[in-house]
């Protein structure tokens, strides 16, 4: 594991470089080959979601989703699509996603065919009709021969489509509270009557991913005002939204939980009894202490 601080250097110098986009989209051409075991984590959270939507009676079958925050590799959307999702629209501030990251996520899949029917309790035809077929072309054929596509959502949701399913994994902790606000109203306009929001959120402290010395919950013991500072740029933010902050944010914007579930790290939970914790967290409950996963899947009460 690495050093935080380093990350943080780094960080830095990147944030005042010019072309940065241009340096961010080689990083991803050049990577694009290689695709992480992190990233059968994302497979067991799309399945979550996937089962979790089934079980309250919102099954991806014959839907339109719209995934928030896709990233370099569409893990995700293709999971929806594997579980009968009719078309998945994939949407970023910033356009990430390249062809060869792309094909490298579908050959990752197809190496875990066997692991992703099981999951999902699905036919291996209906892996084969979504990932079975080759893809070639440019990025946007490719997307339209998986049945998906991608738009970009900088200035809004205005090129968005109406849709079923929104939902994210990882993402919502990237994006202030006064921001996320508008989100949700923004997404009672996109979602079609009876849709649905479905939100995967990690409540930890994402440094700790890069050095294992840092508690989960170390992020805790900034105040806002240097909080800011150690976060450069987007990529690095993290809100800092414990469980219970996103309940009222859903509720306010005029939603109705249908799902909530909290996942506790017993580690976390004994550090917060520890840790020098900054203001409001001081007091905060031990269950959002030890809360180091979120899974919420609301609906716009109107539509309820």
């Amino acid at each position: 594991m690495g050093d935080w601080r380093l990350e943080f250097a780094k960080n830095c110098v990147k944030a005042v470089l010019p072309f940065k986009d241009q340096l961010r989209a080689l990083k991803a051409s050049v990577s694009s080959s290689h695709v992480s075991d992190y990233h059968l984590a994302v497979i067991e959270g799309a399945v979550t979601q996937v089962e979790t939507l089934r079980r309250v009676g919102c099954d991806p079958r014959g839907k339109l989703a719209m995934e928030m925050g896709s990233g370099w590799r569409p893990i995700m959307p293709l999971i929806y699509r594997l579980a009968g999702a009719e078309h998945v629209w994939l949407s970023d501030v910033e356009r990430l996603l390249h062809a060869r990251p792309l094909e490298a996520t579908v050959a990752f899949m197809r190496t875990h065919r066997e692991r992703i029917i099981a999951a999902l309790s699905i036919m291996p035809e209906q892996f084969d009709k979504v990932l079975g077929g080759e893809i070639g072309g440019e990025l946007d054929a490719m997307l339209g021969q998986l049945g998906l596509s991608y738009i970009q959502v900088k200035d809004g949701w205005n090129e968005a489509p109406p849709v079923d399913i929104i939902f994210s994994h990882t993402t919502l902790e990237h994006i202030p509270p006064p921001v996320l606000s508008d989100i949700f109203m923004e997404a009672r306009r996109v979602l079609r009557p009876g849709g649905v929001m479905c939100h995967g959120v990690d409540h930890t402290d994402h440094r700790a991913n890069v050095d294992a010395s840092l508690s989960r919950i170390d992020f805790l013991r900034y105040s806002d005002d240097m909080w800011r500072l150690l976060c450069v740029n987007q990529l690095d933010y993290t809100n800092r939204l414990r469980h219970s902050d996103y309940v009222p944010l859903f509720k306010n914007a005029g939603y109705d939980l249908l799902w909530e579930e909290p996942t506790a790290n017993d580690k976390m939970a004994a550090d917060a009894k520890t840790l020098p914790l900054w203001g409001r967290f001081k007091t905060m409950s031990e269950q959002d202490a030890a809360t180091a996963w979120s899974l919420y899947i609301a609906r716009p009460v109107a539509a309820a």
